[in-house]
């Protein structure tokens, strides 16, 4: 007589079969989860061995600095500080840049090329609510789709741009990185860029005398001829008369020294670039921000 198959052990079979695809599940997401963990905690390690690079260059940075026996920060001397520093990283000086918190409304319209982005900034950073011509105080920021409150004070960052009337993406895109919020707002007559000096008020020609005269006469920057200009409220002799009267009037706004150093280091396997700010008024570090910003 044949034996009919049970339905009970059928039934046993498939609970075995989801019992087993149920553990392979669960195997598969605590191995997954095992491995984020991994990546976490390896990302979590080279990230702090990365800060304390940083915070070693940091203070090599401000040794070197204080140590130096020049009275000028020039571009040699940022690329040899640079290489001291470690591989990939950069020593910049914000001195070589337009300081958004103390330039002159004439010196903004020039680098921003727009009198409603001027005066905004103006407005943004002066303590009252009176609008400028053309500028924009609370009652503005308040009345658009999203409002927020005027700053009414110094910018403590570059990106405040962005939040300040008429300053577009584009113009911000295209002056980032010309300007600072740090340091104490005088030109480093030593790296500072040809743009930057005709945006501070002084002639293409003067401008381009000033980088000659750094690149020395070879005509080449980081060689050994290379001009230093060592003191900030001499007219260099090579100014033709027409212009000394306009360097004069500027030489309160310019210095041979850095006042600020951006260290910038580069991104690696997982860890986001690194940007620090160092001030040279005995604050130490200004800004510690991880994927770049100003």
């Amino acid at each position: 007589m044949t034996q009919r198959p049970s339905r009970n052990g059928g039934s046993v079979l498939v609970a075995a079969l989801w019992l087993v695809s149920l553990l392979g599940l669960v195997g598969l997401s605590l191995s997954s989860a095992a491995r984020e963990s991994a990546r976490l905690t390896d990302r979590r390690w080279k990230t702090a061995r990365r800060n304390q690079e940083a915070k070693k260059a940091v203070l090599l940075l401000e040794s070197l600095w204080a140590a130096s026996t020049a009275s000028v920060t020039t571009a040699g001397e940022l690329a040899r500080w640079s290489a001291e520093a470690g591989e990939g990283v950069s020593i910049l000086d914000e001195s070589s840049r337009i300081n958004l918190n103390t330039a002159s409304t004439d010196t903004l319209r020039r680098l921003l090329g727009s009198d409603t982005a001027a005066a905004g900034v103006g407005d943004w950073r002066d303590a009252d609510d009176r609008p400028r011509f053309d500028g924009a105080e609370k009652t503005y920021y308040a009345s658009l789709g999203r409002p927020y409150p005027c700053h009414n004070g110094p910018l403590a960052a570059v990106e405040e741009l962005l939040l300040i009337k008429g300053v577009t993406p584009a113009l911000y895109e295209r002056v980032k990185e010309r300007v600072t919020v740090w340091g104490d707002g005088k030109i480093n007559l030593n790296t500072v860029s040809s743009d930057t000096l005709r945006d501070l008020g002084f002639s293409a020609g003067t401008a381009e005398r000033v980088a000659a005269f750094r690149r020395g006469p070879d005509g080449r920057w980081g060689t050994v001829d290379d001009g230093v200009f060592r003191r900030r409220n001499e007219a260099p002799d090579f100014l033709p008369e027409n212009e000394l009267r306009r360097w004069n009037a500027l030489a309160p706004f310019l210095s041979v020294r850095g006042s600020a150093y951006r260290l910038d280091f580069p991104a690696s396997a997982g860890v986001p670039r690194l940007r620090v700010v160092v001030t040279t008024d005995g604050k130490g570090i200004g800004a510690w921000r991880e994927g770049g910003g100003g």
